[in-house]
């Protein structure tokens, strides 16, 4: 895999075990960790444009590669259980690995967050209402897209 491609991934990845952190201890990605995002995201697009990828094709790319993060924001603000935050990260995500990239990893994400519950509630760690920290999902669901996927 070339230097385009896993730069900006590692970078991703690595903002990712950072913004975990506070995720689990607070349930809250602090503001300057998700502007820190930009730089893997401005990374991603300027090596689109040094391979000459047409800037019909990259802006087509970003705006469908967003799509997911802002449904995701969208339905946290209906529904009350998801933060913004998720969504920004999925947003940054998604604007590097793609439209489908941002769903297999949300999805991939979603899972390994249901089994997690499904096992705290056996043990009677949580109940029905306890948050659950989103990010680190995401993290591990991130990996298992640059390893298993991309």
């Amino acid at each position: 895999m070339n230097l385009e491609v896993m730069l900006p991934r590692v970078m991703a990845e690595g903002l990712l075990i950072v913004m975990a952190v506070p995720d689990i201890r607070k349930r809250r990605i602090p503001v300057l960790f998700l502007a820190l995002g930009a730089a893997p995201v401005t990374l991603s697009l300027l090596f689109k444009i040094i391979a000459k990828e047409p800037a019909m094709m990259t802006l087509l790319g970003v705006l469908s590669g967003i799509t997911p993060g802002i449904m995701l924001i969208l339905a946290g603000r209906l529904t009350g259980k998801v933060g913004a935050g998720d969504g920004i990260v999925i947003i940054m995500l998604g604007v590097i690995e793609g439209w489908r990239g941002a769903l297999v990893i949300l999805a991939m994400s979603c899972l390994l967050l249901s089994l997690v519950s499904i096992v705290l509630l056996t043990l009677k760690k949580v109940n029905g209402k306890t948050g659950m920290p989103f990010v680190p999902a995401m993290c591990v669901g991130y990996l298992i897209w640059m390893v298993g996927f991309g």
